[in-house]
Formats: C-alpha cells, sequence, structure tokens
C-alpha cells in the first residue's frame, strides 16, 4: 500500500511527509489502531484529495486523518498502555 504513494508522489516528496504527518498525529492522539489498516485508509484519504487537486502536505495529511477518523475512531478502540 505504501508503494502506492511513493509511485504517485513524484519528486515534490508532499504525499509521503502528508502520510507521515497524518500518521504521527493520530499515534500522538492515541487514535492509531491496526497500524497498517490505519495506514491503508490513510493513503486512499490522501490520494483521493490529491485526484481532487489538492497539493498542500498538510490539506493532504488532514484529508487523511478526516478519512481514518470517519473509517475507525468511533469503533476503534485506542492502543494506550
Amino acid at each position: 500500500m505504501l508503494l502506492k504513494i511513493l509511485i504517485a508522489d513524484g519528486k515534490d516528496g508532499n504525499l509521503y511527509d502528508a502520510l507521515s504527518i497524518a500518521m504521527n498525529f493520530l499515534k500522538n492522539t492515541g487514535q492509531m489502531g491496526d497500524y497498517s489498516r490505519v495506514q491503508s485508509v490513510a493513503i486512499d484519504g490522501i490520494l483521493a484529495a490529491r485526484r481532487k487537486g489538492v497539493s498542500h502536505k498538510i490539506a493532504l495529511a488532514n484529508a487523511a486523518i478526516v478519512e481514518v477518523q470517519n473509517a475507525f475512531v468511533q469503533g476503534m478502540p485506542s492502543k494506550q498502555k
């Protein structure tokens, strides 16, 4: 799944940076469940936003966070401890 974002990223690295920002935010706020599932949903959110013309890494990270929250947070147990 990470390969998708690396291929789509091109030369600027914004997509990978956005993924890193989003994953760090989700981890630090206790919203991280199964890392690979969360990462997959976050990547889908980033790529969907990119297809809509979003290019700034913070806006892309926000799209990823919203996608994960909509998909998981209400029913996902947080990993604390």
